[in-house]
């Protein structure tokens, strides 16, 4: 049975100890390498193992006789694990007993000052909350917190990236979190699919989130905080014949009106220059676009309308008879959507109310468009955010937010096959990379997310002047300080594991200024407390507003339709009468034959059309996307089959369809992605 030391044995062991500690370095290091052990996913028992027995060997004795004393010393501190240590120590333990003996021999560390009364931790906050915790070894002194984000070289342009769930959108909630909570304007830009931006205003529901949150002793959400109420909430959708016949959630017993779900319609005459001539100019001559972009010029003064746009290119003698009538009917087209309209219209996107109010968070989907029109709305969205802000005073600081940011401005191998996408792409990247550049002065700043910082178009990417990482490849993290001008991979590399939520943030943290360290790591990052969607939950952000606020499902009032005064045909401003209808069906009419028997090579069939579209003043198509158009646009009559990958049976091109095929067919090529 151990003796319980008096207080002078206990003392007289401490100074032999000290003597023998070599300042303490002995402690620390086996401290931070039982931290790190526990941190890794699986957690490194060997490595744990040895610190542990090491502690225990520096501060209770090999033969753990200092147990009892200590045992009376911090009796407080309810997570100091006797028994568990007491095993460590007699060499009985368990798996479990090492990860609770760190904890005790911690404590010991804290109570002897060993430490030097610095913790091993700091709180990591932005400009408003605490948005997780900085680790760090007790040669690095941060203090009590640390703030990890900063204005003092500029307004940041913060990118998220990491592999698929390691935590990247969820942190970006936090960091959206922190801005609202602060006083800026929150606009999110960016949502393709599934309406996933539509929770903001829905305290944290994920338990796994919640519990996270405890963990690093924060309130588990928006709910349970005296400090932040989750935000008002509007969601802005473009104004089209099918979003005017979508279901919006809406308060149980409450009318439409009440939605959160509004819409929205663009002036004609506040589409940049950059988005509109990019979908004009797709596969053309620079001698075209000069021209197109001399046209544009030329009306860009008051409320003018597509119309105006399509008369003055009527007008232009130097741009062929073809490509002329291509021009007019995209614009056509374009007016048909319904979400390019005028001033008047009482659905015009109003800016002012938007930037003026910060109590509520404006989140844009493009979720119920083609893919197109998705493009081409956030194109204009991107650049609006800054230039709305120049003609504006006394506007509040905002930040701009854009999630998966790899999918609408991918590099050059992963852009749209559709030659018009892709411009859009591009034009999508130049408005970015502008605004990127521009931010500093109206207030701006960026808060984006993206798995790889390689898969971003270059122009871009090296835009961002702060990178919040996760574990990724080594070449995307060296990117990473790249493009910060930041300096520390290798340390910073190996400060980052597999476990979600743990990563860096690189450039512009007052760390870099305080404490001259150009990045900061490991980082715990906090969810949100406000609910961050999770499609294995939920099919759409709609979906969970039904579920967790009790709303239903309903049927919009909007009116679709485009008013009289906005829509013409490519005759009324030609001044010449152009017989209209579908180029897919005019196309099946005079150049496809069906009959038993027949087949074509489907690569045949798409080129012959492109030319013909070509000749005929239509927009050509990507071989992606023929076969979806073609059905789309024709009768029953010409439904294409396919019983292997290369050719369309029961059909064939008639002899003025073969007059549109380029020298030589296409019969040893396959045509994939029909």
């Amino acid at each position: 049975m151990q003796r319980t030391l008096t207080y002078a044995e206990w003392r007289s062991e401490r100074k032999a100890k000290e003597q023998t500690w070599d300042e303490r370095e002995d402690v620390r290091t086996a401290i931070d390498a039982g931290i790190a052990a526990t941190m890794r996913e699986p957690p490194d028992e060997q490595l744990l193992e040895r610190a542990v027995e090491r502690l225990a060997e520096l501060l209770v004795g090999s033969d753990g006789r200092l147990i009892d004393y200590y045992s009376r010393e911090i009796t407080h501190n309810d997570q100091y694990p006797l028994a568990a240590l007491r095993a460590v120590a007699t060499g009985q333990p368990r798996v479990r007993d090492y990860e609770l003996a760190l904890d005790a021999l911690i404590a010991i560390a804290d109570h002897e000052g060993i430490t030097e009364d610095v913790s091993n931790h700091a709180e990591a906050r932005g400009f408003e909350l605490p948005m997780g915790r900085v680790w760090s070894s007790y040669e690095m002194e941060y203090g009590d917190e640390i703030r990890i984000v900063s204005r003092n070289s500029g307004w940041p342009k913060t990118l998220f990236c990491g592999d698929t769930g390691q935590g990247k959108s969820a942190t970006l909630d936090g960091a959206v979190a922190d801005r609202y909570a602060s006083g800026m304007k929150i606009v999110d830009l960016v949502d393709t699919d599934e309406f996933e931006s539509g929770v903001y205003d829905i305290p944290q529901r994920q338990p796994a989130l919640r519990d996270a949150r405890r963990d690093l002793e924060l309130p588990a959400g928006a709910d349970v905080m005296d400090d932040f109420d989750a935000p008002d909430l509007e969601i802005l959708v473009p104004l089209t014949p099918e979003t005017a016949s979508m279901d919006v959630p809406v308060p149980e017993g409450a009318d439409v009106d009440d939605s959160v779900v509004r819409p929205f319609t663009i002036p004609a005459s506040d589409l940049d220059e950059t988005t509109l001539v990019s979908f004009l100019t797709a596969l053309v001559s620079k001698q075209q676009e000069a021209s197109i972009r001399t046209a544009y010029n030329a009306v860009a003064e008051g409320d003018w309308t597509l119309q105006d746009l399509a008369e003055q290119i009527a007008k232009r003698d130097d741009l062929q008879d073809s490509y002329q009538r291509r021009v007019l009917r995209l614009l056509e087209d374009l007016q048909s959507k319904g979400f390019i309209r005028d001033q008047d219209c009482e659905y015009a996107i109003d800016w002012d109310d938007i930037f003026y109010d910060t109590d509520t968070v404006t989140a844009f989907s493009v979720a119920p468009l083609e893919e197109i029109d998705q493009l081409m709305v956030l194109s204009y969205l991107v650049r609006a955010l800054y230039d709305e802000r120049t003609s504006r005073t006394e506007l509040p600081a905002c930040a701009g937010v854009a999630r998966e940011l790899h999918e609408i401005v991918p590099h050059r191998e992963e852009a749209a096959a559709d030659a018009r996408a892709e411009a859009l792409q591009g034009a999508i990247a130049s408005n970015l990379s502008y605004i990127l550049r521009k931010n500093r002065h109206e207030r701006l700043e960026i808060l984006a997310d993206t798995q790889d910082v390689m898969d971003l178009k270059k122009g871009v990417r090296l835009r961002f002047s702060r990178f919040v990482a996760f574990q990724m490849p080594d070449r995307s993290l060296k990117s990473c300080f790249e493009y910060a001008g930041a300096s520390g991979f290798d340390s910073c590399r190996n400060s980052i594991g597999p476990e979600a939520g743990v990563g860096a943030v690189i450039g512009m943290s007052e760390a870099a200024i305080e404490y001259e360290r150009d990045f900061i790591s490991p980082v715990q990052f906090a969810p949100a407390p406000f609910h961050h969607f999770d499609v294995d939950e939920h099919d759409s952000g709609f979906d969970a507003r039904c579920d967790y606020l009790d709303e239903d499902l309903v049927p919009v009032p909007w009116l679709g339709s485009v008013p009289d005064r906005l829509c013409f045909g490519v005759g009324d401003v030609a001044g010449e009468e152009i017989a209209e209808g579908s180029p897919y069906q005019e196309f099946a009419e005079e150049c496809l034959e069906r009959g038993p028997g027949k087949t074509v090579v489907k690569r045949d069939v798409i080129d012959a059309y492109n030319n013909f579209a070509e000749e005929r003043g239509y927009d050509t198509v990507g071989v992606r996307w023929f076969l979806r158009k073609f059905r789309k646009q024709t009768t029953d009559e010409w439904e294409l089959e396919s019983y292997s990958e290369r050719k369309y049976d029961g059909v064939e091109l008639t002899q003025a369809g073969q007059q549109y095929l380029p020298s030589g067919g296409a019969d040893t090529e396959m045509a994939s992605g029909d």
